[in-house]
């Protein structure tokens, strides 16, 4: 039978994941076609796409960043529940819910500190 706990962890972790690696991988896709676009190389219809794909990332990195940290932190506690209980296969979900609140974290402060700072 799987723990309660357990159970929360996982979905938790897994949305947080989620979310990182769409704001990622559209961060990453915008700034491959940023170039091309504004120097006028590509037709609208990729100046859109990067458009589209430069606002979700920055969205996901701005609103992001504070719901997966605390959605993190929500996770790796209820792994480590699990993992006082005895439930084996928490350990995982616990170290990659830390490893989660650190990015997390890291990517808040970047964005705290852009908010405060823009770059000119």
């Amino acid at each position: 039978m799987e723990n309660r706990d357990y159970k929360k962890a996982k979905k938790l972790i897994t949305i947080t994941a989620i979310i990182i690696l769409v704001t990622g991988v559209s961060i990453a896709i915008a700034v491959c076609l940023q170039g091309p676009a504004s120097a006028g190389r590509y037709d609208n219809v990729a100046g859109t796409v990067y458009e589209v794909f430069a606002f979700i990332g920055l969205i996901g990195f701005v609103v992001g960043t504070p719901i997966c940290l605390t959605l993190s932190i929500i996770g790796t506690e209820c792994a480590k529940d699990a993992v006082n209980e005895g439930h084996r296969e928490s350990h995982k979900i616990y170290v990659l819910g830390i490893f989660e609140s650190v990015i997390s974290g890291m990517c808040h402060l970047v964005t705290v500190f852009l908010i405060i700072f823009p770059p000119t």
